[in-house]
């Protein structure tokens, strides 16, 4: 296992403090950045962190969050950091939990990652209270962006030189999204978009809802 390989339970963590500034910036402005969507738009009941890692956008631990991954250890790093006070391992396409229990949900670069995308987000809207607000961020990957070169020649020098298994394997993403497709894909399960935007040339992000017709 590659020592950058992101089920160490403290990845995430150790991206914040690393040495290339390209990197230790992205991973710092987009947890400022989902930090600052939750307190535009949390408006109280439950919090959910859908593949939560370490949770790293509740650096302060202001908010009491339901942390969901399948990476056991890395839900016990959150809960000791004090980011998450309750954890659940499941997969995020069958979370088990009830219908309509969050108020709003965080899922940050788990998108790109998911094979079944349809139902990643089928997930998402089932988990979701009437109105629930959903808030996601994945790489800017598209041709105009910023991030593509840079994590292109991160790839080069940590995959293809360094021999670096995590970066070969283009660190597993298999979707790339710019703010068009992104919309659209959430249109689709039956998501309203609230805003979209890229922060920096390097993080998309989208804040979302759940609106049920009556």
């Amino acid at each position: 296992m590659s020592l950058n390989d992101s089920s160490r339970n403290d990845f995430y963590d150790k991206q914040l403090q690393s040495p290339n500034i390209i990197r230790r910036c992205w991973h710092n402005g987009r947890r400022i950045l989902i930090h600052r969507l939750v307190a535009k738009y949390y408006n109280g009941g439950v919090i959910a962190d859908l593949g939560c890692g370490n949770c790293t956008w509740n650096y302060r631990s202001d908010y009491i969050v339901t942390g969901i991954d399948k990476n056991r250890e890395a839900l016990r790093y959150a809960i000791n950091q004090k980011r998450i006070a309750h954890s659940v391992c499941a997969d995020v396409v069958d979370t088990g939990l009830q219908d309509g229990v969050v108020q709003l949900l965080v899922s940050s670069e788990v998108m790109e990652h998911i094979p079944d995308t349809d139902g990643y987000l089928k997930e998402v809207y089932r988990l979701l209270s009437n109105n629930g607000i959903f808030i996601v961020t994945l790489p800017y990957d598209t041709c105009c962006s910023l991030w593509k070169p840079l994590f292109a020649l991160q790839c080069f020098l940590k995959g293809n030189m360094q021999r670096d298994p995590y970066y070969i394997n283009k660190c597993g993403h298999i979707h790339h999204y710019g703010k068009k497709k992104l919309k659209n894909r959430l249109r689709l399960i039956g998501f309203k978009v609230k805003e979209i935007g890229v922060y920096y040339g390097m993080t998309l992000y989208c804040v979302a809802y759940k609106e049920v017709e009556t």
